[in-house]
């Protein structure tokens, strides 16, 4: 849980869903009121969310699964004053190009990214493979570029789980993180369907 700049308002991890502190303040128990409190005492004047950087974002890059545009993110993060923000969307790096001229024009600090799909061997591409492919199997990995080196690996991580690794999705493998290498690079555990996780 995080609290907002107004202090009224509570919002769940993953989900941009504000909804007023007193509808849900009978649900929680009395730990988590005082938690609530406590860091609210701590913050001192300054807002919680004005040190937060969500790096875990989708926006329309993440068919089916976000619908964000770059444009509205830039903004909606300007909005609640956070000092960066990443995107990471699956499997693609489709809408950063967009994304990092606009945050650029408006003054808001971007971290690129993406969330790769990642499978024990991505050549393997057949009907046993396919079968095999569970959303078990196929693990999650947040990769962010920390500088420009990390970035131009993460565009060839990323062609290449297009490219050679497609398969209904594209995919990596551990091998492809050991070819092109990770310096430069910050790999997350992801969501629910990461490695960690799992």
């Amino acid at each position: 849980f995080m609290i907002l700049k107004s202090r009224r308002y509570i919002s769940y991890s993953f989900y941009i869903k504000f909804q007023e502190y007193s509808e849900y303040e009978n649900n929680f128990s009395n730990d988590l009121k005082i938690c609530i409190i406590n860091i609210s005492k701590m913050d001192k004047g300054r807002h919680i969310l004005d040190k937060f950087v969500n790096l875990h974002v989708h926006t329309v890059g993440s068919l089916l699964d976000g619908l964000t545009k770059p444009t509205e993110l830039v903004d909606r993060t300007l909005q609640l004053e956070q000092p960066a923000f990443a995107v990471t969307d699956h499997g693609v790096m489709f809408s950063i190009p967009d994304t990092a001229q606009y945050a650029e024009k408006k003054g808001q600090k971007f971290i690129p990214g993406f969330e790769a799909y990642t499978v024990e061997n991505h050549l393997i591409k057949n009907k046993e493979e396919r079968s095999s492919e569970s959303e078990v199997s196929r693990k999650h990995l947040l990769i962010l570029a920390k500088n420009n080196d990390g970035y131009k690996r993460m565009m060839k991580i990323c062609s290449e789980g297009m490219t050679n690794g497609f398969y209904y999705r594209p995919r990596i493998d551990d091998k492809v993180l050991e070819q092109f290498g990770t310096d430069g690079l910050i790999c997350c555990s992801a969501c629910i369907a990461g490695s960690v996780s799992q």
